[in-house]
């Protein structure tokens, strides 16, 4: 005997596995822009904490120097003891500030480096100007243009498309198979 598939089911069923493929290839291409997002996002972090890094160094060399002016003029008697021990707390403060957002720098740095593909014990650096980062990606961004490229809105276009065409094949396996024989 042999089944004779009717109602175009064959057809149907190669339609969903065109489908399905369409759907892997999409979901690879949004792996990889949400990918590149996140490395964008960790270098932006790393510029941003950079630079409050360093503007912290600026402080924290002003305190220093007031610390040190403070101290002089209560030698002298011009300012207070309790004057020299706010800004020497001050200072400290700012000491603090700048050791948390070194560790958390580190630790950006350790969560960016598998995401690049590095070791943990590889080291890089960044370079280059914040600004220029920051209007480059802020030019990126083409309004309908890329909303109507984002793979994972073409995604849920496929998904919709697949269960269509499920729709279409289990209406052809409604009808039977016609099934010739011989004896």
């Amino acid at each position: 005997t042999q089944a004779i598939p009717l109602g175009n089911r064959l057809r149907e069923a190669q339609g969903v596995a065109r489908v399905d493929v369409a759907l892997a290839s999409v979901e690879v291409t949004n792996r990889q822009r949400l990918l590149v997002g996140e490395v964008t996002q960790g270098f932006v972090d790393l510029f941003a904490q950079a630079r409050q890094i360093a503007l912290r160094d600026r402080l924290i060399e002003i305190s220093r120097r007031l610390v040190e002016l403070s101290r002089a003029r209560a030698k002298v008697g011009e300012v207070s003891s309790i004057e020299v021990n706010t800004a020497a707390l001050e200072l400290a403060k700012l000491e603090q500030e700048r050791a948390t957002l070194a560790a958390e720098r580190t630790s950006q740095v350790q969560r960016l480096k598998p995401l690049l593909g590095l070791a943990p014990e590889e080291d890089f650096e960044i370079g280059g100007d914040f600004d220029a980062v920051v209007s480059a990606l802020a030019a990126t961004g083409d309004g309908n243009k890329t909303t109507w490229n984002r793979p994972d809105l073409r995604a849920a276009t496929l998904a919709i498309n697949r269960v269509e065409a499920e729709q279409r094949v289990a209406r052809a396996e409604v009808r039977g198979d016609l099934i010739v024989g011989a004896d």
